[in-house]
Formats: C-alpha cells, sequence, structure tokens
C-alpha cells in the first residue's frame, strides 16, 4: 500500500511539474516581429483655438487669465467670432461628424438657450447651428452639408460666432454662459460609407 502511495505521489509530482514545465517554455518563448506585422493605423485629431489667442482655455470667456480675447460682458445684439483650428494628427484619414460644447459643472446655465451659435468651414459653408443649449446636449450637434474630411497632416479652420439675440429680454441681465469649450468628433473615412 505504501509502494502504491509513494509511486501515486512521484506521478503527480512529475505531472505537475511537467506542466508546469511546459507552461513556463510557453510563456518564456521569445520572437523578433516579423517585417510584414499587422500595424492599426490611428485616429487623433489635435484642436487649438486659433486667430492669434495661443493660449490654452476655452474658446469664449469673460476675461482674466484665460486668453488674450475676452468676450466681456454682453448686450442684446452682441455677437462675438471665434476661430477653432483642427489637425489630423493621426496615420487615417477623418471625416467630421460632431460638435459639441462643454461648460464648467457650476457655470451658470441660464443664457444657454438664449444664445445663439453658428459654426462655418473655411469656405463659408455652415456646418452647424443652433442655440448654445444644443450643443451641450449628449453628442452635441451633427455636421450638417457636405462631408468634412481631413487626410493624415491636413488642417481645418471653423469659425464659431455665438450672438446674443436683440430680443433678449431683462430678464437675463447679470446671468452669463461662462468659460464655453467647443470640440469635434470625427471617424475614420475607410470602411464607414
Amino acid at each position: 500500500m505504501k509502494r502504491q502511495i509513494l509511486w501515486l505521489a512521484t506521478g503527480v509530482t512529475i505531472a505537475v511539474f511537467g506542466v508546469g514545465g511546459a507552461t513556463f517554455a510557453l510563456l518564456s518563448d521569445q520572437s523578433a516581429p516579423a517585417s510584414g506585422d499587422f500595424v492599426a493605423g490611428t485616429l487623433r485629431l489635435d484642436g487649438r483655438r486659433g486667430g492669434g489667442d495661443t493660449a490654452e482655455g476655452p474658446m469664449f470667456y469673460l476675461g482674466g487669465d484665460q486668453g488674450l480675447n475676452p468676450t466681456g460682458e454682453w448686450a442684446p445684439g452682441d455677437s462675438q467670432k471665434r476661430w477653432f483650428e483642427i489637425q489630423n494628427v493621426g496615420t487615417l484619414a477623418a471625416r467630421m461628424t460632431n460638435i459639441s460644447a462643454s461648460m464648467p459643472d457650476d457655470a451658470d446655465a441660464t443664457l444657454v438657450e438664449q444664445l445663439y451659435v453658428r459654426v462655418t468651414d473655411e469656405f463659408g459653408f455652415e456646418v452647424a447651428a443652433g442655440p448654445l443649449n444644443e450643443f451641450l446636449a449628449p453628442g452635441g450637434k451633427p455636421f450638417a452639408g457636405p462631408a468634412i474630411e481631413l487626410d493624415p497632416g491636413d488642417i481645418l479652420t471653423l469659425t464659431f460666432e455665438v450672438s446674443l439675440p436683440l430680443d433678449t429680454n431683462n430678464d437675463f441681465q447679470a446671468t452669463s454662459a461662462e468659460s464655453v469649450t467647443f470640440s469635434v468628433s470625427a471617424e475614420q473615412v475607410r470602411n464607414n460609407p
């Protein structure tokens, strides 16, 4: 009986070391990458505000140290323009899909339904327009008109014009929509009809 237990223990020990040895060999095996390896492309856009305002920060802001072109206080009928430069720094062609906006969580959002946003491309074609609250909604607003595509290295300049309608009433005095940041989303062109 003792002999059978000894053989059984020896067999189990050999089985355990055998499996461990095989696993070790599989995990420690190395090979150099072949020259024909698959490499996934990248879709990456880099955006920055343009128009000479090279400081990092939101596109529309009241003042302070957020940039060189503050909007200051607005009156009904006022309008401000800013430029947003988008560069495709990836390796795949990109198609613009959406424009969205964001504001700090603690920002006063009273004016977001009053302020009107119009976005045009560098040829003056309107790509999105509507009240600011539509840009703040999840997903933002889709690009309108002909598709805008950027090959790797291409730069697109969009003009953002935000206006406070002339018929805005006195209920909105001393309210603000401070620090509005816009962003653009895109998809890869290849295999995306």
